[in-house]
């Protein structure tokens, strides 16, 4: 076999390898449309990963990790995602190197679930009145 065949065999067996530990450590092959999909660990009451990338869920904001309330919130994010797969629809941008995404879980918005618990309120900033109803059902300041 000459060195260009090797060469080429070898960057073949390169994307293999990465392309299926991508698949294992992530969970999740993706999508043509661009979404995530996979099983997930939670960061905080906002935050979520698929291996290693990390996903900052569109138009929530949660309580900070230092707090009681950021720790409620992190253990009932985890309890509406463990074991299931969730799908996320990034926008296209980015927050401290986190993707910003909608995402879901058995089709219902995650957003939309740790409002209406009271777990987190509307990110206004982004979500504008987005979640106003989910808000009002879950007691915390709608936008």
């Amino acid at each position: 076999m000459n060195y260009a065949r090797k060469s080429k065999k070898m960057r073949q067996i390169k994307v293999f390898i990465f392309i299926t530990i991508f698949i294992v450590f992530t969970g999740s092959t993706g999508s043509s449309s661009g979404n995530i999909n996979g099983f997930v660990d939670v960061t905080d009451g906002d935050t979520i990963r698929f291996g290693t990338i990390k996903i900052r869920i569109w138009g929530l904001d949660a309580p900070e990790m230092n707090t009681d309330a950021g720790k409620r919130s992190k253990a009932e994010l985890r309890a509406i995602v463990s074991g299931k797969e969730v799908n996320c629809e990034p926008d296209g941008t980015k927050s401290y190197d986190r993707v910003v995404a909608k995402c879901f879980v058995d089709g219902h918005d995650i957003a939309v679930k740790m409002i209406e618990m009271g777990l987190a309120k509307p990110y206004c900033k982004f979500s504008r009145s987005y979640y106003n109803e989910a808000a009002i059902k879950g007691g915390v300041d709608k936008c």
